[in-house]
């Protein structure tokens, strides 16, 4: 299931809250990043941050720069790299499809807003 950072919503706990309502968006979101990656020639590398229920919660990161792209180790011609958690490291997430809960988790939880720029860094 691709995620972008909209719909990630970090507590400060081990759990994280997963907005479900538009995974057809994400897709195109998703694949509109990585060809904007892949024309940077720095690299795209498919991440994946938790699992919810049975799907694997994926997102894409691209480097801003050269020293970044070498800091992360991505491939040096520019093409696509993959990582996955290991079962140990796997964060605890809930999916969120009502929009109005989805609204008073980020209210509740606006404070930690900034702990998604370690995820997706």
């Amino acid at each position: 299931m691709w995620v972008t950072r909209k719909d990630v919503l970090f507590t400060g706990s081990s759990r994280i809250y997963i907005r479900t309502s538009d995974p057809d968006g994400n897709a195109a979101a998703v694949r509109k990043e990585y060809e904007a990656g892949i024309a940077s020639t720095l690299g795209v590398e498919f991440r994946t941050l938790c699992v919810l229920n049975d799907a694997t919660c994926c997102y894409v990161w691209c480097p801003r720069d050269q020293n970044e792209a070498q800091r992360m180790m991505m491939p040096a011609d520019g093409s696509l790299k993959m990582s996955s958690l290991s079962n140990h490291s796997k964060i605890k997430s809930k999916g969120v499809r009502n929009w109005l809960v989805w609204k008073g988790l980020k209210w509740m939880n606006r404070d930690k807003a900034g702990l998604g720029d370690l995820a997706f860094r």
